[in-house]
């Protein structure tokens, strides 16, 4: 007697089911801390770029400076370019997530597990993946940009992370 003989095909079928539920469930969660993650470097580079306002140069040194450091620690993902991208991001888009400090002016000094986890989900339910804002970060124009996230945000629509793939990603074009 073969082994699929004697496996019903309705426990294979829930199987299957199950175990793409929980990859689905786990790349979801995947990009959203990392969605959650660049937008927390944006956030803490920015609040440190305000800090030293008073030199020209200093915002450019910080990023050089840390982007040198944290590629060293943590390896490639941390360029002075993806860096800068973190900070648009932030800057683009300030109010998706809460933060421990609210509406304070204090820098968050350390974000434990915890505290990551807690503020993980997007404060108003936006669904975009990484892939998503880097496309966004490419549209300037904040009336454009906002009507295209909330497409995307209803379309529930993969995308591409290029220029090329805009297009495809939000399967409509602003006029």
């Amino acid at each position: 007697m073969k082994q699929n003989d004697i496996i019903s095909a309705q426990l294979l079928d829930d199987a299957r089911q199950i175990i793409e539920a929980a990859q689905e469930t786990a790349y979801r969660l995947a990009d959203l801390t990392l969605v959650r993650r660049n937008w927390l470097l944006g956030q803490r580079i920015a609040q440190e770029e305000l800090g030293g306002a008073d030199r020209a140069d200093y915002g450019a040194e910080t990023i050089i400076g840390l982007s040198q450091i944290l590629t060293k620690e943590y390896g490639k993902g941390f360029t002075k370019t993806n860096l800068y991208t973190f900070v648009q991001f932030y800057k683009f888009f300030p109010n998706i997530f809460h933060t421990v400090s609210g509406k304070s002016q204090h820098h968050l000094s350390v974000v434990d597990n915890s505290t990551f986890a807690e503020n993980l989900e997007p404060q108003f339910g936006q669904k975009l993946s990484w892939s998503h804002y880097r496309t966004l970060l490419q549209v300037h124009d904040k009336e454009a940009r906002d009507w295209y996230a909330e497409e995307a945000k209803n379309q529930q629509v993969a995308c591409r992370a290029s220029w090329e793939g805009f297009h495809y990603c939000f399967k409509v074009v602003y006029e």
